[in-house]
Parts: structure tokens; C-alpha cells; sequence
């Protein structure tokens, strides 16, 4: 909807998610023997039901300048049951989970339009900032033993973002760029370790940076009367 004489926009929803699923695994291993022998099997059920509500709005604080605001509630429930039998002589092993993970991730950013003449047909600077979030999960590989069948944790991401967008020469040239900076925390990766196993989990915190541009160009006219149809 809108309101104070269209200055303000805004939208509010909801979000509802729910998912059911089994898989069945049977492992094998060449063990350096040459032809494969049976190992393990794995029987894995889960359930994930994910609700979200989320808001955001526009204000055009001047005709140039407009702030943006939104805010997203996130809430995960996982239950996941894995049952191991090895092929190798240990016990059946029944490994349960049941968590609930959640998140408010917000938005902010603000635009301008800067006033312009001759040559330049418009101009645009902008701002951002904003969080996102990656529910939390299960390791579920177990080839050998079920030693890596385990929870991770969520992966978070705050990510910040300045650019200008340029139409020229009678919108006959566009120049985009754009600095961004992402702080990302529990980064959760596939490892791959000694002994056959492949586990899923957090590794750590790291931020990604770098600069963008786009130029494009129309030199010249395309040919008057020159039609394109799909086949």
C-alpha cells in the first residue's frame, strides 16, 4: 500500500514453509583392495517447517532522496533422525535432533538523484546495508562411524553496499559502479578429512570485498525496420 500523498510505500507479508523427507544410503569402500566392499548404510528422515514475517517501506523524504527500511523475522523447526548400521560388525546407531533456529535480519539503504543538465541524462547514488541468515542443520555423511553426525550452527552475513548509476549522451551510455563489503560469521562449509570422512560444519568467520563496473554503449543506430522473432 501507500500513504501520505504516495511519499510512503510499504508491504507487509508472511511466509510459511513445511517439508518432508527420507533418504537411504548404502556405502561402499575400495579400501585399496580393488573392488568394492560393502561398508555402511544410512537412513536418514527430516522435517523442516519455516514460518517468516517481514515489513519494509519506502519514504521519498524529498523528491531526490528516498529511505528504505525492512525487517524480516525468521523461525526454523528441524527434527532429523539418522539410523547407522555398519557392515562391519558394531551396533545399529539411532541419532536424534530436534532444534528450532531464528533470526531477525533488517534493511536499510538510501537513494538519491542527483539533479542534472547537459550531458547527463541521470544520475543515481545509493547505499545499503543489510543482514542475512542461513538456518542452522545437520551433518549427515557417516560412512566409517557416525563420529561426524552433528548440528551446525547458522551462518550470518552483513553486507554493505555504495554505487552511483549514470545514463549519458542521451541515454546512449550507462556507467554503473559499486563498492561492496561483506562480514559473513560461522561460515559453514563440506570438509574433506583423512579416513573417508566428509562432514558439514562451521569453519569460521570471513568478509569478502570488491568493486564493480558496468559500461554499456550504443555507438550507433540499428538498421530502421528490422524486426526479430523466435523460431
Amino acid at each position: 500500500g501507500s500513504a501520505m500523498d504516495d511519499r510512503l510505500n510499504y508491504i507487509v507479508g508472511a511466509y510459511l514453509f513445511e517439508e518432508e523427507g527420507d533418504q537411504g544410503f548404502a556405502w561402499n569402500s575400495y579400501g585399496g583392495v580393488g573392488s568394492p566392499f560393502p561398508v555402511s548404510t544410512s537412513r536418514i528422515t527430516a522435517k523442516t517447517t519455516s514460518y517468516s514475517l517481514f515489513g519494509q517501506i519506502d519514504y521519498q523524504i524529498t523528491d531526490a532522496l528516498k529511505a528504505t527500511a525492512g525487517l524480516r523475522y525468521t523461525n526454523d523447526d528441524k527434527d532429523f533422525n539418522l539410523l547407522f548400521t555398519s557392515l562391519l560388525g558394531a551396533p545399529p546407531t539411532t541419532i536424534v535432533f530436534a532444534d528450532t533456529f531464528s533470526e531477525t535480519t533488517p534493511k536499510f539503504s538510501l537513494d538519491y538523484t542527483v539533479p542534472t543538465s547537459g550531458s547527463v541524462d541521470s544520475m543515481l547514488l545509493y547505499a545499503s546495508a543489510a543482514n542475512a541468515f542461513k538456518s542452522g542443520g545437520y551433518s549427515a555423511i557417516a560412512i566409517f562411524s557416525p563420529v561426524d553426525v552433528a548440528q551446525y550452527t547458522p551462518e550470518t552475513n552483513w553486507t554493505y553496499e555504495a554505487g552511483i548509476k549514470t545514463d549519458l549522451l542521451g541515454n546512449r551510455l550507462r556507467i554503473n559502479a559499486n563498492y561492496f563489503y561483506s562480514d559473513v560469521k560461522d561460515v559453514v562449509i563440506n570438509f574433506t578429512l583423512p579416513g573417508g570422512r566428509f562432514p558439514v560444519d562451521n569453519a569460521g568467520d570471513q568478509t569478502i570485498q570488491g568493486l564493480e563496473f558496468e559500461i554499456v554503449a550504443v555507438p550507433v543506430d540499428g538498421p530502421a525496420g528490422v524486426s526479430h522473432t523466435r523460431p
